[in-house]
């Protein structure tokens, strides 16, 4: 961390990751990892499943896209367009990685054996069904809950519907 922020000083005039949350950060997971190691191999089971059935969903889903726009949807693939997606997702510098993720799944799917024109449908479609469609129906949800936000009113802080 202090390294990065001797370089976001001269870059940007500030620091960008704070030593006391980095360290509370590490606590915080160092006490869960120990907790997790307490209970067991048993414990360990069902997180794993839950995040394999998230992935397998996401492959079943881009293979559907495959052939719902007629192209070859083998499971190597699935595999690595959804492998690929989830990588970029992580390490782009954009917020999930907007932008980043359609052309480097369009690259993916054109090395793979698909038509460009084929490629970039796909990778669009499979963002939609991925990140839009779920934050559309995200904001969706919030509204139906009643949606409240923290406004300040002249150094009052009220509680306001908007």
């Amino acid at each position: 961390a202090r390294p990065l922020n001797r370089l976001s000083r001269r870059v940007a005039r500030r620091d960008v990751i704070s030593i006391g949350w980095l360290h509370q950060a590490a606590a915080n997971a160092a006490g869960g990892l120990a907790t997790m190691s307490g209970q067991g191999l048993r414990a360990h089971l069902w997180p794993l499943v839950y995040a394999l059935s998230g992935k397998a969903l996401q492959v079943l889903l881009l293979g559907l896209t495959l052939r719902a726009f007629g192209q070859p949807a083998t499971l190597g693939v699935m595999v690595a367009g959804v492998g690929l997606a989830g990588l970029f997702t992580v390490i782009a510098p954009t917020p999930v990685g907007l932008g980043i993720v359609e052309g480097a799944l369009v690259i993916a799917l054109k090395s793979l054996g698909l038509k460009l024109e084929a490629a970039v449908i796909v990778s669009l479609a499979f963002r939609i069904l991925t990140l839009w469609l779920p934050m559309l129906y995200g904001f969706m949800a919030l509204q139906w809950a009643g949606l409240t936000r923290l406004t300040k009113l002249d150094g009052q802080t009220t509680g306001g519907r908007d």
